[in-house]
């Protein structure tokens, strides 16, 4: 199964047209490799199409329910809207410190 997903994305990945995006994120304090992560995250042209394109099922029973990917499924959509130069991921960090306490400072 794990190879026909990758098979698939390969597929997408070749079909894609690169567009390059004016949006870029504002720092939250120290942030910058965290906000750099995000940009290789935007720019990986498969993976960004496969969340924001498919709807995945969540894992209700796990202690985040899926916030993390969902909130990520926004961030992608509003970087790619275009209407702001800059996004704070104010969200993105507030989950990623539900799940380590590493990203709450």
């Amino acid at each position: 199964m794990f190879d026909e997903i990758v098979d698939k994305l390969n597929e997408e990945f070749l079909k894609t047209e690169f567009v390059f995006s004016q949006t870029g994120f504002g720092n939250l304090g120290n942030t910058c490799f965290f906000n750099s992560i995000l940009q290789c995250i935007m720019h990986s042209t498969p993976f960004a199409h496969e969340v924001m394109q498919n709807d995945h099922p969540l894992n209700k029973a796990s202690k985040m329910q899926g916030r993390a990917y969902l909130t990520l499924k926004e961030l992608l959509k509003n970087y790619w809207q275009g209407h702001e130069n800059s996004i704070r991921p104010t969200a993105m960090k507030v989950v990623l410190g539900c799940i380590s306490s590493k990203f709450l400072g």
